[in-house]
């Protein structure tokens, strides 16, 4: 279950020792989901100094309590992001720092099912940090704080590629270990998952648990591709089961054992499969019926070039749709 902030003293934080500085090489990856819009500046993550008085980075939603920004002292207007944090909804967003040049700043969000987006601009002008703190803006701080909940939470003192933010963004657990600072799951507590003790220190009031994102290692949840909506639910090994509706209908569909070209009884192996269904369906779409859909008679060409069913005299096109009806001296009934 993700952990989930409801007040300004949820907030959590760690300060044993000093995070990665941004000025040589920062990234950050998790999953977030606004609960309520504070129309407000909401910080999801703030890395800070002088015991939380003074900003390095934060990670937050702008002054519209939506949009995804990287803050820093050196760029107070923010790297602005794509893919609106929306009430309800979950989000995966990364923040690569390599310096403090115009361009050394990324931020990347992606909606469920939506391509990434990549945003780049300056991150400089903040002290090296001493702490960091999630929900809020430090642990003596209670304002701007974020209503929501985050979820596999992790921090390297490495520039990740986008190929690699993707991958974390995909998996329960860390893909790249090496530089790895931090790995928060965020789900049953604030612990750190990476090995290195840096367990979270909780705020003043606790955390509550939600429901977690829809990982593909959960397969559970909501996706979108070129086939359409997707929602599917997976349990125990190597077996998978969903449904899926969107351009090319509904699709019902069980996989079980190993999945050629896939991982076994993994999520991409179900997309697979529904990829297949959806080329199939493409196909039949575009498929001239050879007999009538109704009766299965074998369908005749009328003078203008169209098939009809001699039995009732149905016109039937492409895909097995029905177009109307002939004159009915054609099929020779009255």
């Amino acid at each position: 279950m993700s952990q989930r902030s409801d007040q300004a003293s949820d907030r959590v934080s760690y300060t044993a020792s000093a995070p990665p500085a941004p000025a040589t090489a920062f990234t950050a990856v998790f999953w977030a989901r606004l609960r309520v819009d504070r129309d407000d500046f909401s910080t999801m993550m703030r890395l800070h100094s002088s015991s939380g008085a003074s900003t390095t980075v934060n990670i937050a939603t702008g002054s519209s309590g939506t949009t995804p920004v990287v803050v820093s002292p050196g760029n107070t207007g923010g790297i602005v992001g794509s893919d609106a944090l929306a009430v309800d909804t979950w989000r995966m967003l990364a923040v690569t720092i390599a310096g403090t040049g115009a361009t050394d700043g990324k931020i990347y969000t992606k909606a469920i099912g939506g391509a990434t987006n990549v945003v780049t601009g300056e991150v400089s002008g903040g002290s090296a940090p001493d702490g960091i703190t999630l929900f809020g803006r430090s642990a003596g701080d209670s304002g701007e704080w974020f209503n929501g909940g985050l979820a596999y939470v992790r921090v390297w003192s490495a520039v990740l590629s986008q190929a690699e933010i993707e991958a974390e963004w995909e998996s329960a657990t860390v893909v790249r270990t090496s530089g790895v600072w931090a790995d928060w799951p965020m789900l049953t507590d604030i612990n750190d998952a990476s090995g290195n003790g840096r367990h979270l220190a909780a705020g003043t009031t606790a955390l509550s648990t939600e429901d977690d994102p829809p990982q593909p290692a959960d397969v559970t949840g909501t996706a979108l591709a070129e086939f359409g909506g997707l929602s599917a639910t997976a349990a125990g090994v190597r077996a998978t089961s969903g449904s899926a509706a969107g351009s090319f209908g509904g699709l019902t569909a069980t996989a079980r054992g190993g999945l050629p070209g896939a991982s076994e009884g993994s999520w991409y192996g179900l997309l697979d499969i529904l990829r297949e269904g959806a080329q199939q369906y493409r196909e039949d779409r575009t498929r001239t019926p050879q007999a009538c859909e109704e009766c299965g008679e074998p369908l005749r060409s009328g003078p203008r070039g169209e098939l009809f069913c001699l039995f009732d005299g149905s016109i039937w096109g492409a895909g097995g749709q029905r177009l109307g009806q002939v004159d009915p001296s054609m099929t020779g009934r009255r």
